[in-house]
């Protein structure tokens, strides 16, 4: 019941530094308003990532899935993981995974709710890491309209599969998402 929408400039320029068809999940699936204490929300999806194989940038089918919980009213941690469809089939895992938190930095009942949220993740390829990234993204809870709120996010980001190497690049991620309120608790 949310679309999301990234620029993905951390993709294009990162992933071909990660390896053959890593694939990268920059999208970020909010809650309809920031956590309150001892909530949490499970999400699942099936979309388009993006992909790089050895020449050019593509895009595949991938799941993904997303857990979350509120440890206060203004500390919420997530996990989430992704891999292309057709992997997971075979037995192998080509995706990634990412922990995060969600800081919100006012009133989470404000009509305008703000929350800085940090990142870190890897790609994944053939049961195999390939990459690290770390992002930091400010947030927005934009107001309602009906039982529909729109948030957006940005912010810089970082993936490298050897620093070492000079093996990095970075981007700024840019998110938007619409989230429906059907019912009190869904």
């Amino acid at each position: 019941m949310k679309s999301s929408l990234a620029f993905v400039v951390l993709a294009c320029f990162s992933l071909s530094l990660a390896g053959c068809e890593s694939i990268y999940s920059p999208t970020m699936n909010l809650p309809h308003e920031p956590f309150a204490k001892d909530c949490g929300q499970m999400t699942g999806a099936l979309s388009g990532l993006p992909q790089v194989g050895t020449d050019k940038m593509g895009i595949t089918f991938s799941g993904e899935g997303q857990i979350a919980y509120g440890f206060s009213n203004r500390l919420a941690l997530h996990g989430k993981l992704w891999s292309q469809v057709s992997e997971v089939w075979q037995g192998r895992f080509n995706g990634g995974l990412s922990l995060g938190a969600e800081y919100v930095l006012n009133e989470r009942t404000a009509n305008i709710s703000y929350a800085l949220i940090p990142n870190i993740s890897m790609l994944v390829f053939d049961n195999t890491i390939h990459a690290y990234g770390v992002s930091a993204q400010l947030a927005a809870w934009l107001p309602e309209w009906g039982p529909m709120r729109p948030y957006v996010a940005a912010g810089p980001g970082l993936l490298a599969s050897k620093f070492s190497d000079d093996n990095w690049g970075y981007g700024v991620l840019l998110n938007a998402g619409l989230s429906i309120k059907l019912f009190p608790n869904f």
